[in-house]
Formats: C-alpha cells, structure tokens, sequence
C-alpha cells in the first residue's frame, strides 16, 4: 500500500513539474491586404527590400531582438528567396546621402498617412529594388496574465507608390502553471509573430 502511495506521489510529481514548460502561444496573424492578382511571381524576379523593423514609444527597447527574430524568420521561411536584409538596405541609404530622408519617412509613417511616392522611389533606389517591405512593431504588452506581441507590415511597389500587400503578425501566450499563469517571454511571443506575418506574404 505505501509502495502504491508513493508511486502516485511520484507521478503526480512528475506530471506537476512538467506544468511550468507547457507554454500556450496563439497565433493571431490576418492577412489586411492583397492587391487584386497579386502572386509570388514578381518577388521571384526581384529581390525584396526589407527595411529595419521600427517602433515607436515604449517597443523601442525590443526592436533589437525584434528585428533579428522577424529576420530568421524569413529566413527560415522564404529560404532561396532574393532578399536584400535590413542592415545591407540601411547601409546602401547611408551610403547613398538619404539617411535623413528615411528617418523623416519612418518618423511621420503611419497606416493611415501612404508613404509619399519620390522620397519612396529614392529609397528604392538606393536599396537596389523595385520592392520594398516596411513592418512595424506596434504592441508589447501583459494582457489578463498573456504576452501580446503585434507586428505590422506592408510591401510596397516604389515605382508606382502602391500598397501591394498588407498583413499583421500577432502572438499571445502564457506558461500554464496550476495558478496564476505566467506570460510567456517576448522572444517565445514575438517568433509566433514573426512567423505568422511572414507565412502570409506573397
């Protein structure tokens, strides 16, 4: 009889001390926008330009870790696909004298307010595509005991200075313990994201 009791005990033990690792993260990633015909063709032939992922307020203390998770994403998810990565486009607009035109673009952008066509075309330019991906960090926050994590993004066509694609990549998650729940780490929430707004691009 104690040799039963002390199996339970153990296996109860077992069972309470996996608990703390079993992490929840949902994938709340929707696509906003897709032009009409839009396929994968135009991004086979010319390489996407991915600006460095920016924020505003208090996200900017995550745009470090941000930026080089949402990276390895793409990576890992559009492998073979042409690229040119956020640090080489920020280095092609420094070198090319529009460093304060891209930071006055960043500053005033909004989802609300379209990037103006010249200045978008300048920065094409520089950064040697046709194409350009523009994502924007906008939520780190506890909510009822969960990490929220939301990203934004946009492809646009700076010849035209058209939207061709919009979508937003969110996470939100918790480590399930008996009680409370704790909120899952950023870096954990923040890849769910990431992978969520990259699987919905063209």
């Amino acid at each position: 009889m104690k040799r039963v009791a002390s199996a339970s005990g153990i296996l109860c033990g077992l069972f309470i001390g996996m608990l703390p690792g079993c992490a929840t993260i949902d994938d709340l990633s929707t696509e906003s926008y897709r032009k009409i015909g839009l396929t994968a063709e135009p991004f086979q032939k010319e390489p996407l330009g991915l600006l460095p992922l920016f924020g505003r307020y208090t996200v900017r203390e995550y745009l470090p870790k941000a930026d080089a998770i949402f990276l390895e994403s793409l990576k890992q998810q559009r492998a073979g696909r042409s690229r040119v990565d956020p640090g080489e486009s920020l280095n092609r607009i420094r070198v090319s004298g529009l460093q304060e035109l891209y930071e006055g673009l960043v500053r005033d952008y909004t989802l609300e307010r379209p990037l103006q066509q010249e200045p978008l075309q300048q920065i094409g330019k520089a950064v040697g595509t046709r194409y350009l991906l523009l994502a924007e960090l906008q939520r780190v926050e506890t909510v009822e005991g969960a990490t929220q994590v939301r990203l934004s993004g946009r492809i646009w066509d700076v010849e035209k200075g058209e939207i061709l694609w919009e979508g937003v990549g969110e996470g939100r998650g918790y480590v399930l313990l008996i009680f409370p729940w704790v909120p899952s780490s950023f870096e954990k929430t923040m890849a769910v994201a990431s992978r969520g707004l990259v699987k919905q691009l063209p």
